[in-house]
């Protein structure tokens, strides 16, 4: 089964220090239009950057 997803920078304030943080979520599009999203940490989702730059070259 091969899925098809787009990996988003998102952003949020945290609560405590009204701090913006910025986070990484993978975003599928569903069959009935809408979407459901899976954050992923940091470094998987730098490891996600770096393969699909050096798969262009």
């Amino acid at each position: 089964m091969d899925l098809n997803c787009k990996l988003v920078k998102k952003t949020f304030n945290a609560k405590d220090t009204g701090e913006v943080r910025e986070y990484y979520s993978l975003v599928f599009n569903l069959a009935d239009g809408s979407t459901i999203e899976q954050t992923v940490k940091s470094d998987k989702a730098k490891i996600l950057i770096m393969s699909y730059n050096l798969s262009k070259k």
